[in-house]
């Protein structure tokens, strides 16, 4: 949710570069845009989608591949539009599901299916904070986003009111979405509060990103909506004299600086902020998309949340979860969990702003470890706060 900087934009952060011999050429192209069933043009994952490539002998091969598979992944976790396959049959996709709730068990995708249950074990993982169920919360939202900046009203009590209640609570998530994996079904049953509508905006890039095919012999960067990327270091590039490494800026939130930058593998970050996509209340409150799925409001904990790991969409549905929570000792333990549970190691860090102009940024030691000082101007005097594997907490300055 950012500007373009040199390369590329992410959420929080940017593209700065990549570093390699002087054989090798950055080239960054975007991945496009699609049809819908009406014939109206639709970016590619609801957003700006680039791809950025350094070998020219296989760039445009997995050009061809990258748009395809990101094409077949936006129809299928689309809540807003419908499409037809190639033989003109409706694509069984997220909006198709909410139309035909309460229906009985629906015939889907095997990837959409499976991106629905990581949805559940996400909302599981994260004690609610993630819920695919917040579907009528964020239409009650629809269009104020759009005035980005903007002092505007906010939805009427009762409106909100109504739509929370249609959110399910994550422990009863699979009674009432009911996946059959061996009859490839998804069964959307009536709940007391109101009828729910799935909601994959918050996990579903990131879930494309980490479940793109492509050959692991050329180096790519593939940039989702400045809010989810995903980093390959191909083994052509790895015999190089100067190897690439795919270098990410994180902006000040307000946009007028580099705040840091931190060095990118072989992983994936995500970053959910709040200086887009969102409005102000008369009070000067601001009021942004990650939507609280308890209160169904937005809550002004953190500026920046920024996790690097290997699987995109589990990432993205984590920063989406702990943007709403203050709690340190709670951000820890659901990280923990989620560690746990897809064995792998997520390096984290927080930015809050203290006084104007001022931020601080909470993270883990193996963050700090990727930070490059190099890029940092120091203008804004930020500080480190870091948090151990055991939980200690130490002051570091930048």
């Amino acid at each position: 949710m950012k500007k373009i900087f040199v390369g590329i934009l992410l959420g929080a952060a940017l593209f700065l570069g990549a570093c390699a011999s002087d054989s090798i050429e950055k080239v960054q192209d975007n991945l496009g845009f699609l049809e819908d069933a009406q014939g109206e043009i639709v970016l590619a994952l609801n957003t700006e989608v680039t791809m950025t490539t350094v070998r020219e002998s296989a760039r445009e091969a997995m050009l061809d591949e990258a748009k395809e598979q990101i094409a077949y992944y936006h129809k299928l976790i689309d809540a807003h539009r419908d499409y037809v396959d190639a033989d003109g049959k409706p694509v069984v996709n997220v909006k198709y599901l909410n139309d035909h709730a309460g229906e009985g068990p629906i015939e889907v995708d095997g990837a959409l299916l499976d991106c629905l249950d990581e949805a559940i074990t996400m909302a599981e993982l994260t004690q609610g904070y993630f819920n695919p169920t917040i579907g009528a919360v964020s239409d009650v939202y629809e269009g104020r986003f759009e005035q980005s900046g903007e002092v505007q009203q906010g939805p009427s009590a009762e409106a909100l009111e109504a739509a929370r209640k249609t959110i399910v609570p994550y422990a009863q998530l699979r009674d009432y979405i009911v996946l059959d994996q061996d009859a490839h079904t998804v069964d959307l049953r009536p709940y007391e509060g109101g009828q729910y509508r799935l909601s994959l905006s918050a996990i579903g890039k990131g879930y494309a990103l980490a479940h793109l095919g492509f050959s692991r012999d050329s180096s790519y960067l593939i940039n989702a909506g400045t809010s989810s990327m995903r980093g390959h270091l191909g083994e052509e590039e790895a015999h190089e004299r100067e190897p690439i490494s795919w270098n990410i800026a994180t902006h000040v939130p307000d946009g007028t600086d580099i705040l840091f930058a931190f060095k990118l593998g072989e992983a994936s970050v995500s970053v959910s902020g709040d200086d887009e996509n969102y409005y102000l209340l008369e009070d000067g409150t601001r009021v942004h998309h990650i939507l609280n799925p308890f209160t169904g409001t937005s809550e002004n904990y953190w500026r920046n949340v920024v996790l690097v790991g290997e699987d995109a969409g589990v990432l993205d549905a984590l920063s989406t979860a702990l943007f709403n929570i203050e709690d340190e000792q709670l951000v820890k333990e659901i990280i923990r969990d989620v560690e746990q549970s897809y064995g792998m190691t997520i390096d984290y860090c927080f930015v809050r702003e203290e006084d104007a102009g001022t931020f601080q940024l909470r993270g883990s030691q193996s963050f700090l470890e990727r930070i490059l000082p190099d890029y940092n101007k120091g203008e804004l005097n930020p500080r480190m706060f870091i948090m151990d594997e055991e939980g200690n907490e130490a002051w570091q300055s930048m």
